[in-house]
Formats: C-alpha cells, structure tokens, sequence
C-alpha cells in the first residue's frame, strides 16, 4: 500500500494529523519522536 498522506496541523492544539490512505488517522503532538512516528507509518504501510 503507498504511504500517501494528507497532514495538517492544529494550531489550537499543537496536534497534527496524518490522514493515511488506507483509513489510519494517526493524531501526534508537536514533540513526537520522528524515529518512531517512521516505525509507526512503516508498520502500518506494510499491513
């Protein structure tokens, strides 16, 4: 499955969404680990 994916950025929030192709919402705050959000996008790409 590709990895497209539609982000936007909650300013109220400080909360940005990836909306994934397959249906996936991930919601993440602005301190989230890069390393592990590309595990997380990884994993679910190859489901």
């Amino acid at each position: 499955m590709p990895l497209t994916t539609t982000a936007r950025r909650r300013k109220s929030d400080g909360i940005i969404e990836i909306d994934l192709d397959s249906g996936h919402r991930i919601r993440v705050d602005g301190d989230v680990d890069g390393d592990a959000l590309r595990r997380v996008l990884d994993a679910l790409a190859h489901r």
